[in-house]
């Protein structure tokens, strides 16, 4: 008697273990392990900044910048799926902020579809003087943290803060 209970407790903990506990930890597999913690460098420039218009909205965490073919994904920006609530809203959000606007994209990271993960910001439309480069520039507008296109859509309130990939960077975790 004693030993069909502790059978029946093990079944039930391979179970248990099986159904709610292993599809988790197998959500995150398709990561090298170097991707599941935070990127370290929200701050640091890691390289020159992708300067370009931004030419098309995908959604409301991702666009295209003229000059650069591969799509930029907002570093740390959970917008709603096109077949989700708020992907309209979203989308809307991100083109009243970006769209036909000259924009700086510092890159984070490359994701596994091959997007280049960026923080972006404005830039300025004043005309540059002629000793004066697009990335000069660029340093310049840095400094604003309040002015960054990341921040701004989730403190819009239409898309949320990727707590696992900021580490709450944002304040919005």
């Amino acid at each position: 008697m004693l030993q069909s209970s502790a059978n029946k407790i093990a079944a039930v903990s391979l179970v248990y273990l099986l159904a709610f506990i292993a599809p988790y930890s197998l959500a995150f597999s398709h990561l090298p392990a170097d991707k599941l913690a935070p990127p370290q460098a929200a701050d640091k420039k890691l390289s020159s900044p992708i300067i370009g218009l931004a030419r098309y909205v995908v959604d409301g965490d991702s666009l295209y910048l003229a000059g650069e073919k591969r799509q930029i994904r907002l570093w740390g920006v959970d917008a709603p799926e096109r077949d989700e609530a708020g992907f309209d809203a979203a989308r809307s959000v991100l083109k009243k902020l970006a769209f036909n606007k000259r924009l700086q994209c510092w890159q984070q990271d490359i994701d596994r579809y091959g997007r280049i993960v960026a923080r972006c910001w404005p830039i300025s439309d004043k005309s540059n003087s002629d000793d004066q480069s697009d990335a000069a520039q660029a340093d310049d507008k840095l400094l604003d943290k309040s002015l960054e296109i990341n921040r701004l859509m989730i403190k819009s309130g239409s898309a949320t803060e990727y707590c696992f990939f900021t580490d709450g960077y944002y304040g919005f975790c």
